[in-house]
């Protein structure tokens, strides 16, 4: 609940103006509020096959139509050849999660400085997608060498586990 401080009356109706204002942006945020559905930390490692993309870090989750989902992903990531272009994709889907499942938004693509897990690097990212129908879908991560050769990895072994967050953001 919101507390709005009181305001003195000024007696030219600025006050029940200000009052009405800030009614209806209580009443708005009360509308757009972001609720977390799901946190899921991961300990496996996903590894792609150069540039064929591996899914892995899947997870179940209940999804209702027409409303808006936020995937947010922080992971470390490492290539097995300096220099490669790796990708992360967030992928979901009502069936077992493959790499023809449906991809929330665009590539998220990190380029690796040198090779191997010493020169891994941090990734913090977001996708949204509205969910096409009421159902449990399978939400997880793709990655791929997208230029350069070796293989793509998402490195969940600890201390570095993959957090990957649903968020129901509105319609």
């Amino acid at each position: 609940m919101l507390t709005v401080p009181s305001t003195p009356s000024v007696g030219d109706g600025v006050a029940a103006s200000w009052g009405a204002t800030v009614a209806g942006d209580v009443s708005f945020l009360d509308g757009s509020a972001v609720t977390r559905v799901q946190a899921t930390s991961f300990t496996t490692v996903v590894t792609s096959t150069g540039a064929t993309e591996a899914v892995g870090c899947s997870q179940a989750v209940a999804l209702t139509t027409g409303r808006r989902y936020r995937v947010t992903v922080a992971a470390r990531t490492w290539a097995g050849t300096a220099n490669n272009r790796g990708v992360i994709r967030v992928r979901y889907s009502t069936a077992a999660l493959s790499t023809s499942s449906t991809q929330a938004g665009s590539d998220h693509t990190t380029t690796h400085s040198g090779a191997g897990g010493t020169q891994a690097d941090t990734v913090f990212f977001f996708k949204e997608f509205v969910a096409p129908s009421t159902a449990t879908y399978n939400i997880g991560l793709g990655c791929l060498t997208s230029t350069g050769t070796g293989n793509e990895n998402i490195d969940g072994t600890a201390p570095y586990n993959t957090e990957v967050t649903v968020d129901d953001v509105g319609t």
